[in-house]
């Protein structure tokens, strides 16, 4: 018989269904991709899903039955993360891109943290002590890595991604720790290059902050270079690609123009767009 696309269902070690129940609609292509269940040390198990009054809702479901014992949903739930669940019974995730929250086992807050980044793939470490998670500015800027104090909320450490082929990274994936916590393990993506590139990175826990992030860009001066090597040189000046016209011209795949100017200051991530030659 037909099953709903939203399906979650409960196997024994066996591989024999034990239930099944339709829940949460479709999945959210922004904060991540495929839902993710996951379960706490006790048995509990957590899922994300459309549904509730301000429109995703985490949700507290009973491992035996399928059941739904509770579902929370606060302002704004604008898409939601996977969740993440802490040795203690908390729960960890992001919601409406920007929020990050703990949440007890009983569905009740604990604290939520915004400085209005864009906040990827939250994980809590296995001792329960550190949240880890990918913070950006905007789409299409240059991310960061940065640890929590799981109790608090506090930001403990960021460490900055760097511009690598040609474009910026992004976390990726939902970070893994090693199994004292103090080793954190993530993907990234490789984003405005001219190619596809990844990295796997490992980042120590206890990372001290590093320097802080710079306040603007100054845009270089690209005319006349390949398409390639100005992107390198707009992300390594702190600035993004923008668009790219394609116009007739003799001198195929080299910066005819760019706007703006070089020497104009943009802020960290500031868009410049180009005029290549196609021949």
């Amino acid at each position: 018989r037909a099953v709903a696309p939203s399906t979650m269902f409960g196997l024994s070690l066996g591989w024999t269904q034990q239930w099944a129940r339709p829940l949460g609609g479709t999945d959210d292509p922004f904060m991540q991709q495929q839902r993710q269940p996951a379960t706490g040390s006790d048995g509990s198990l957590y899922l994300t899903g459309m549904g509730g009054e301000n429109g995703w809702s985490l949700f507290r479901v009973d491992p035996a039955s399928g059941g739904v014992l509770w579902q929370r949903s606060p302002w704004p739930s604008n898409g939601m993360s996977a969740p993440s669940v802490g040795p203690d019974g908390s729960v960890y995730l992001s919601r409406s891109l920007s929020y990050l929250e703990s949440v007890t086992p009983a569905g009740q807050s604990r604290w939520t943290f915004t400085d209005g980044s864009i906040v990827d793939h939250p994980a809590v470490s296995p001792d329960g002590s550190l949240v880890v998670a990918g913070v950006r500015p905007d789409f299409g800027q240059p991310g960061s890595v940065r640890g929590w104090n799981a109790a608090t909320g506090t930001v403990a450490w960021q460490v900055d991604l760097s511009n690598e082929n040609g474009g910026y990274q992004i976390l990726y994936t939902q970070p893994r720790f090693s199994a004292d916590s103090q080793t954190a393990y993530f993907g990234t993506a490789v984003l405005g290059g001219g190619d596809q590139f990844s990295f796997l990175y490992a980042v120590g826990t206890g990372s001290p902050p590093p320097p802080p992030p710079p306040t603007q860009c100054v845009v270089p001066d690209v005319v006349g270079m390949t398409l390639d090597t100005a992107r390198a040189e707009i992300v390594g000046a702190g600035c993004s690609v923008g668009t790219v016209k394609r116009v007739r011209s003799k001198q195929r795949g080299i910066v005819l123009a760019q706007s703006p100017a070089s020497g104009t200051t943009l802020s960290p991530g500031g868009r410049v767009d180009l005029t290549v030659g196609r021949g």
